[in-house]
């Protein structure tokens, strides 16, 4: 199976790593300062659960595909999924199959309206994991989880191979029924997560505060948004993000909110919006998902030192 992984960051850079240690027949597609890195350094996985080190890669740029692929793993962030998705038209073939592991749900629309439905599968990948300035991918504990499956939960052929291929990775339990729902649990947790790095402003020099009140209220926030949709989030699955929401280690926070620091533009802005967008769709009064996107944007638009940003819009909106 030739494969095709649409991002070498920490995501795409992780799975394809997994793959590659299983010898499968991996490229990456890049940008070209990307490229240069990997022409460079290679591929560098250092994880608990086994590190990997491939001096040469393959990679393309987006100008020079020139082979069918079957299946193409779509690991971007949120924020590139509009030119990566453009990009794909010389990689497919009429059997490709494309899986996003990409954060929330809007991209499932995006990507179906570009390249048909009919080549979507759903997936979800749980992974704590960052690339460093010098790209190696740092797994940051002796945990991953990647599950797929058909939107309309069939155990279809393709589906079933992809499982397989998956588990000769090393990922464990691959294959799902109720993909589409398991992608809302985690859109809840991860938007939880970052509406909750917004308003608390948890960085590396500020510990993490008692979370109990705000991390449930955002969960329901989250669960009435998604019940509006028809979808019915599961108990267990909302307190096993509770759980991780109110523990008293910030590695999460530090995450998010170091991207927030780092870069111009992160998957925060896009998923916030979405989740906004449903909220307002479905007539669901979510206070603190709508105060931390008015935060994050009143954020974005100050010309101040990064690190005063947050709680001086913070300070802002707290103003009669």
């Amino acid at each position: 199976m030739r494969i095709l992984i649409v991002g070498a960051g920490a995501l795409g850079g992780y799975v394809g790593a997994r793959l590659l240690a299983a010898h499968k027949d991996v490229t990456f597609l890049v940008r070209p300062t990307h490229a240069e890195q990997l022409v460079e350094k290679g591929l560098q996985l250092n994880s608990p659960l086994g590190s990997y080190s491939a001096p040469a890669v393959r990679f393309v740029t987006a100008d020079t595909i020139h082979h069918i692929y079957d299946l193409v793993i779509v690991a971007c962030k949120t924020y590139s999924l509009t030119a990566a998705t453009l990009s794909l038209g010389p990689a497919l073939g009429a059997d490709t199959v494309i899986l996003p592991l990409l954060n929330g749900v809007a991209h499932l629309n995006h990507i179906s309206r570009i390249h048909g439905v009919h080549r979507l599968i759903g997936g979800q990948c749980m992974l704590a994991a960052t690339r460093t300035p010098d790209g190696t991918i740092r797994h940051l504990n002796n945990a991953h989880s990647l599950r797929l499956g058909e939107l309309d939960g069939s155990l279809s052929p393709r589906v079933m191979a992809l499982g397989s291929l998956f588990s000769d990775a090393g990922f464990p339990r691959t294959v799902s029924q109720q993909i589409v729902l398991e992608m809302w649990e985690k859109f809840a947790f991860i938007s939880s997560a970052l509406c909750m790095t917004v308003l608390t402003r948890v960085g590396q020099d500020r510990p993490a505060p008692k979370n109990e009140q705000i991390a449930d209220a955002l969960l329901n926030e989250c669960r009435a948004v998604a019940a509006s949709l028809g979808i019915t989030l599961r108990s267990i699955a909302l307190s096993r993000a509770r759980t991780i929401l109110e523990a008293p280690e910030a590695t999460l926070f530090n995450l998010l909110f170091d991207d927030l620091l780092r870069y111009p533009e992160t998957e925060a802005d896009t998923l916030l919006e979405d989740l906004a967008r449903h909220a307002q769709g479905g007539a669901v009064t979510a206070p603190n998902i709508s105060q931390a996107q008015a935060l994050l944007r009143h954020y974005r638009g100050m010309d101040v030192p990064r690190t005063a940003q947050l709680q001086d819009a913070t300070a802002a909106m707290e103003q009669p």
